[in-house]
């Protein structure tokens, strides 16, 4: 499932913001428990086979967050940052750039060293960066609260920016999730919303979608490339990138819409 399936657009998208405002009215505490819930299903439905590491991630730099506030020495402080900014990073080479390198060590060294075959986790690289701008907060003392694991798991991990972003700031967010008014029914937050979502989908489906067969179309037929079609074929792969990011972002922006 993504985000532009209509299974997402007519079935899993409208019932759970349908079910996340009958809690709103009855159960506001549960809300955020139910869009972790909610968030951690559909990650699992587009990437279940090593979604455990994203999990794990965010388990483990939880932990970083209890630590520091326990250490009180600022050389401590920035020693623990490095540990977990190495092994954040760390892990994202080894996941997303691990062939990159050996191909470049093979290619200057003229050895034979094998690919690895690691399936990448989706949206790994969302996750490590929202998260370094999270432990790097914490290091400055920058707008940090008190976070419940909760919140600090689903703005990590929910479901309209889960596999590319964009990258907010925790303190822009968390503190939402924390507030109790955005569980109650908005019909102008919802009307914005729809709004906002047609207009990134149709960014991203009518326009990006169809830039992107004339780019691949152009893409495959290399041998007839001409001055005219090389001008076409940057035009278009410009506009494209383009209107697929802000699509997304725009789609990604309705469906918080939806919920606040």
């Amino acid at each position: 499932m993504s985000l532009f399936d209509y299974s997402f657009i007519l079935a899993y998208l409208p019932l759970s913001v349908m079910m996340y405002y009958v809690l709103g009215r009855f159960y506001p505490k549960f809300c955020n428990i139910y869009l972790l819930i909610i968030s951690s299903f559909f990650y699992l439905l587009m990437n279940s086979q090593i979604s455990i590491i994203i999990f794990f991630s965010i388990l483990f730099n939880y932990c970083y967050y209890l630590l520091i506030q326990k250490i009180e020495t600022k050389i401590n402080r920035k020693k623990l940052l490095i540990v977990f900014l190495v092994i954040n990073i760390g892990t994202l080479m080894i996941f997303k750039y691990n062939n990159f390198f050996i191909e470049n060590i093979n290619a200057i060294f003229k050895t034979k060293y094998s690919l690895l075959k690691l399936a990448v986790p989706l949206g790994i690289s969302f996750f490590t960066f929202q998260q370094i701008s999270f432990l790097v907060d914490l290091y400055r003392n920058e707008n940090v609260i008190r976070y419940p694991f909760i919140e600090y798991a689903l703005h990590l991990l929910f479901f309209g920016w889960v596999t590319s972003g964009p990258i907010v700031r925790h303190n822009q967010v968390i503190n939402q999730f924390l507030d109790d008014s955005n569980k109650k029914i908005n019909y102008e937050n919802l009307s914005g919303a729809f709004i906002i979502f047609v207009h990134g989908l149709f960014k991203k489906v009518i326009i990006a979608d169809t830039l992107g067969k004339i780019v691949n179309t152009i893409y495959l037929n290399l041998s007839d490339l001409n001055s005219t079609t090389a001008f076409l074929f940057a035009f278009c792969y410009t506009l494209q990138i383009y209107f697929d990011f802000s699509g997304y972002s725009e789609i990604a922006a309705g469906i918080a819409k939806f919920l606040s």
